[in-house]
This record gives C-alpha cells, sequence and structure tokens, in this order.
C-alpha cells in the first residue's frame, strides 16, 4: 500500500496523501525504501512493506544507498556524518527544532516534556536508518510519549550492569581489605559503557526493546568499525556543538544587545544537542546495514516503537 512519509502511515491509495498532501512512497516488490534492489522472497507481502527474503539471523548483500524515486527531498547523508547530524533535523525548516526547543525549556519547569523530545529524537533516528530525505513532525504525541517512555526503559538493564561493574570491585575491595582492588572499577566500567552503547542504535533499527535484546542482537553494531565511528563523531559533535556554544555565549554577554540574544540562542541550540548523538549513531547503523554487516530496519513502514 502507498506510505506517507510524513504522517507516517498507509494510505489505501491514491498519489498524495490526504492529509498533508504529502507524495506517497509507491513500494514494489522488487525495490525497497532506499530505492535499491533486493529480492523478493516468500517473506514478502503483496504491498512491499513485508521482511526481507532472507532468513532471521543472515545479513543481506552489500547495497548502495540511493534516494527513493518519490521521494525529491535532498539527500542529507551525502553532507558526512557530522554535516548530516547538524542539517537533517532542518530539512523541512525550524518548526520542529522549534518545538523542541519550546519542550526543552519548559522541561526545566517540569520533567515530562523531556519524554516528548527524546521520543522525537527516536523517531528521528529511525528515520534516518530507514533512509528517509526528510526528518518527521511533532504530532502523534501519544506516540511520541510511549517512543520517550521506551528509550528509557531499553536503557534499564544497561544501567544496572554499570552498577554491577561499580558495586563488584568495591564489595570485593572492602571484603578483601584490598583498596588497590577497587581501581577494577574503572576498566568494568567503561566496557560496559561501550557495549551498552550498541543498545540505542539497535533500539532505533528494531523499534522493539526485546527484539534490542534478543540473542543480544545489539553487540552485532558494537563489533563494526562504524559503531567506533560513531562514538568518536558523537564525541566531537557533541563537544564541539558545546564549546562552540558556550564562546558566543560569553561574547555575546560583553555587549547589551548580546544579553537578549545569548540566552535565546542557547535555548534553540538545546536539541541540537539532544538529536546529535541519535543521528551520529542511526548514520552509521545505516551504513553497516548497507555494508550488510547487521540487519536490516525492521517494521519499516512505521517509525513507532513497541515493547
Amino acid at each position: 500500500m502507498p506510505y506517507c512519509q510524513q504522517c507516517d502511515r498507509t494510505v489505501d491509495d491514491g498519489r498524495y496523501c490526504p492529509d498533508c498532501g504529502s507524495e506517497l512512497v509507491q513500494p514494489s516488490a522488487d525495490r525497497n525504501q532506499w530505492g535499491t534492489e533486493r529480492e523478493t522472497g516468500s517473506g514478502a507481502d503483496a504491498s512491499g512493506w513485508g521482511e526481507p527474503a532472507e532468513t532471521a539471523g543472515e545479513h543481506s548483500e552489500p547495497q548502495t544507498a540511493r534516494p527513493a524515486e518519490t521521494d525529491d527531498g535532498e539527500d542529507y547523508f551525502k553532507k558526512g556524518p557530522l554535516g548530516f547530524a547538524l542539517t537533517y533535523p532542518i530539512a523541512d525548516g525550524w518548526e520542529q527544532m522549534l518545538i523542541s526547543a519550546g519542550l526543552l525549556f519548559l522541561a526545566g519547569l517540569v520533567i515530562f516534556p523531556f519524554v516528548f523530545v527524546y521520543g522525537y529524537a527516536y523517531r528521528l533516528g529511525r528515520a534516518a536508518i530507514r533512509g528517509d530525505h526528510r526528518p518527521p513532525e511533532y504530532g502523534d504525541w501519544g506516540g511520541l510519549f510511549v517512543d520517550g517512555l521506551l528509550i528509557s526503559v531499553v536503557g534499564i538493564p544497561v544501567f544496572i550492569a554499570m552498577l554491577i561493574a561499580i558495586a563488584v570491585p568495591v564489595g570485593l575491595s572492602t571484603a578483601l581489605d584490598a583498596p588497590s582492588v577497587m581501581l577494577l572499577a574503572i576498566p568494568l566500567y567503561l566496557a560496559t559503557l561501550y557495549v551498552g552503547g550498541g543498545v540505542l542504535p539497535t533500539f532505533m533499527a528494531t523499534g522493539s526493546v526485546t527484539r534490542t535484546y534478543s540473542g543480544l542482537r545489539f553487540l552485532e553494531f558494537v563489533k563494526t568499525t562504524n559503531y567506533l565511528k560513531a562514538l568518536l563523531f558523537g564525541f566531537l559533535g557533541t563537544f564541539g556543538i558545546t564549546l562552540a556554544m558556550m564562546l558566543v555565549f560569553l561574547v555575546l554577554l560583553i555587549t547589551v544587545v548580546g544579553i537578549l540574544l545569548a540566552f535565546p540562542l542557547l535555548i534553540l541550540v538545546q536539541p541540537f544537542v539532544v538529536f546529535i548523538p541519535f543521528l551520529l549513531f542511526a548514520y552509521f547503523y545505516r551504513e553497516s546495514m548497507l555494508e550488510g554487516v547487521v540487519p536490516e530496519l525492521e517494521n519499516e513502514s512505521t517509525l513507532g516503537s513497541e515493547f
């Protein structure tokens, strides 16, 4: 069935979405959403949105990314990882970023708006993995709330593992009266943090908390060089934009006019700090997926998540 990327839903027929007027993606049996050819097997349904023909546990052959034929948006993936992370959220203008900035500002007063922003960050990353040339829009507030909550839920096992990585050396140090044993907490904590970092991009790719951990699937991306690149670019991107914002903020505070600009600018930049890690993980996971070293995106017809 035709699919609207902006509304994130299928439509019975037609070329344009009856709600937003966007041109619909017309799936076919021999082309996937990125416009790359794939074999048609028993796992694909007549609408073209079925599962790929390979069986569970098998990876697709390396593919070459090409924009979907019905999507006339700019291919932001050609800008490189940092260029993509900075420009993709504003591909359709600043409206979604302004909404995010407003929610983050409200989050300073009440906590729950954070849930919507992180839910949107999840959908932003999932749309990037899917190869959408345009970012999703706010609108499905109930779905965004669920996505934001599940972001926290999927991270609980990682959080528990990090606590264990600290508690065990500390406990042994006390029991053995050997303070030096406590130092083991540092490499154990860092190793747990490194491995646990693969959970977020895998969750964006599967759209499911249980499938993220099923068969330790998240480890498949952790073992790739693209995962190392994602961590490196994530650190550089987040640190770089934070440092640049601090310098601009200090310069603006020197002048009277600058004071009026500094705080709105600080509020506007905050969404970028939240979205950059999601988008960089999504960018490099997509690279690994197109290379055939990690499983393809699951349930690609929707951006929502489930337990």
